[in-house]
Parts: structure tokens; C-alpha cells; sequence
């Protein structure tokens, strides 16, 4: 890569992660969206566990699953749409027609927003335990983080790689994707051990780098046996597969888009 070039990246990536690591600062309702509502969900599933009598390890299954879900919401909702509204806003033409790529500009918000809600996770998983006095195996830190970093670039990869086909396809795909969001906490296994049901089950909701991320984090971080049938560090692997084949298809199809839509000019149409 040319040293220019090479300038040229850090500073998009620099210009779009920093909106999102310290909007939050001038936008406090967003800590309230981010971080409160699914503090409330996991409240409200603890205590159905709590009316059925549940051991209390299903409690760990819970703060561990609605914790991470936060990071899937930001990556469908603040990714995956992102150059969608961002041509909707009338930014897109900026883009473009900028010395730099939207592959660039996608890098940038996936750092700044990947971080940003890193935090929110965090904070989620910190304020539940802290409230129901959860336990977890805190020895496993270390393993913890490499599943929970692996999950989050996974995702964020994917994230990426579907906002060129959102953008391409139009609004229609918000709709999917808003029919989507239960289905996601199921075959994501969020508030209960996925290969708990059914291997073949479990290994089919795997598709999705959040259910490998929810798994690998209960088996390191849960006190008492966790029914699981692929062990952390194959899933983390395989996360970080998803990451580099994700990363790839990104890739190409930005670069087809940029290039089409600088020879037509069809994108950024509005009837387009």
C-alpha cells in the first residue's frame, strides 16, 4: 500500500469511529436505548426463572445472552443499514466522490461502533450480575475476552458485508430484519443453552457468529456444567473464519458498487 493511501485510511477510519465512540457523550438517550432496555429484558427473564424455580446457573445463562445481544442490535440496526440511511441522508454522493473507498468509511464505524458498544455489553452484563448477585468463573478472564473480541469483529465483519446488499436492495430489507429480531433471540440461544435442545439444532443456529459467541462465553465464565457440544476455542476459530470470509465478500462488493456507481451514477439516485 502506497504511504499515501495508507494516510488516507487512517484518517477515515479515525473520522468515522470517532462520531461513535464519543457520541454517546452528546446524545445521553442513547445510554438510556443502549443500555437500560435490555438491563430491563434480562430483569424481566430472571424473574420468570426465579417464578419457575430455575437453578441458579440458568440466571448466568441469562445475564451472559442479553448482554451480547446488544452488540447484534448495533450491528443490524447501525451497520448493516448504515449506507442505506447514509444515502438517504444525502451523504452517500460525499462518499463516493471522495479520495477515499466506502470500504474505508465501513472499517471506520465498524472500530468506533464495535468499541462503543463493547462498553454497552459491558455495562449490560456489569449492572445484571451486580443486581441479582451473579457469580462467574472470573479465573477464565482472559479466555472470556478472546471469545467476546472474536464474537464482536465476527459480527461487525458481517455487519459490513450486508450493508452494500441492504443498500443495493432498498428499504424492503428493513422490514426483514425487523421480523427478524425474535427469531434471532431464539436461534441464538440468548436465555438458554442452544445445544441443550438438539445437536444438529445447535450446530444449524452456529450459522450466526452470535450463538458461538454466547456458548463459548458460557463455558468459561458459568460455575456449574454447561451442556455444550463444540468446545470455545474451535468456535473461536470459527468466528474468526466468519471475520476473514466476511471481511472478503465485503471487500468485493463495495468495490463492484463504488465502481458502478461512479460509471452509471445509478446509486444514489433517489428513485433507485
Amino acid at each position: 500500500m502506497k504511504k499515501y493511501n495508507f494516510k488516507f485510511l487512517l484518517r477515515t477510519v479515525y473520522g468515522r469511529a470517532y462520531p461513535r465512540i464519543f457520541g454517546t457523550i452528546r446524545q445521553p438517550s442513547w445510554i438510556f436505548f443502549e443500555i437500560l432496555l435490555p438491563v430491563l429484558s434480562i430483569i424481566a427473564f430472571i424473574y420468570v426463572l426465579r417464578g419457575f424455580n430455575a437453578k441458579p446457573e440458568f440466571e448466568s445463562f441469562a445475564v451472559i445472552g442479553g448482554s451480547m445481544m446488544a452488540i447484534w442490535f448495533n450491528v443490524v440496526f447501525g451497520m448493516a443499514l448504515q449506507l442505506r440511511w447514509e444515502k438517504e441522508g444525502g451523504n452517500l454522493e460525499i462518499y463516493i466522490t471522495s479520495p477515499t473507498k466506502l470500504s474505508w468509511i465501513l472499517l471506520g464505524m465498524m472500530f468506533g461502533g464495535g468499541l462503543a458498544t463493547s462498553l454497552y455489553s459491558i455495562s449490560v452484563f456489569t449492572i445484571s450480575s451486580y443486581l441479582f448477585g451473579t457469580t462467574f468463573l472470573w479465573s477464565n478472564w482472559y479466555k472470556a475476552i478472546i471469545i467476546f473480541i472474536s464474537c464482536v469483529v465476527s459480527l461487525y465483519a458481517v455487519g459490513m458485508s450486508l450493508s452494500s446488499l441492504f443498500l443495493r436492495f432498498g428499504r424492503s430489507f428493513e422490514y426483514y430484519l425487523e421480523l427478524a429480531n425474535e427469531p434471532i433471540h431464539f436461534l441464538s440461544g440468548s436465555y438458554y443453552p442452544i445445544f441443550s435442545v438438539n445437536i444438529i439444532f445447535g450446530l444449524f443456529c452456529s450459522i450466526i457468529p452470535i450463538t458461538l459467541g454466547i456458548d463459548g462465553l458460557r463455558q468459561v465464565l458459568v460455575l456449574s456444567e454447561y451442556p455444550t457440544f463444540i468446545d470455545w476455542k474451535l468456535e473461536t476459530l470459527i468466528m474468526i473464519l466468519y471475520a476473514v470470509l466476511a471481511l472478503r465478500f465485503a471487500k468485493f462488493t463495495l468495490a463492484w458498487m463504488e465502481e458502478s456507481a461512479r460509471e452509471k451514477g445509478t446509486l444514489t439516485l433517489k428513485w433507485q
